[in-house]
């Protein structure tokens, strides 16, 4: 069951890649630390108010799909961000560094 939810979720990434970026959900944040073996990053986030997703500003670790995208990231890079809800989990589908 697992499996298939992972699959899902990587499957809605990758249609969510293929959208431009107008039509994606974003929310941004402050890099407090990364872990790219882990595919983890713990994100210092405003508020998230998307179709999936909603919570107040705070704190928090996110895992991520794509732990390859995290290589890039550093303390203190502001990002922008997808999460969407996988097992009742905020998982971060897309992040990259806001110039």
């Amino acid at each position: 069951m697992k499996k298939m939810l992972w699959a899902a979720a990587l499957l809605c990434a990758r249609l969510a890649a293929a959208q431009g970026p107008a039509e994606l959900q974003w929310s941004s944040g402050e890099v407090l630390s990364v872990e790219p073996t882990r595919g983890q990053v713990v994100l210092k986030h405003g508020p998230i108010n998307t179709r999936t997703v909603v919570m107040e500003a705070m704190t928090m670790p996110f895992k991520t799909l794509n732990a390859t995208a995290l290589k890039s990231l550093h303390p203190g890079d502001h990002v922008r961000f997808v999460v969407h809800l996988l097992e009742g989990e905020p998982v971060i589908t897309r992040i990259e560094a806001m110039k």
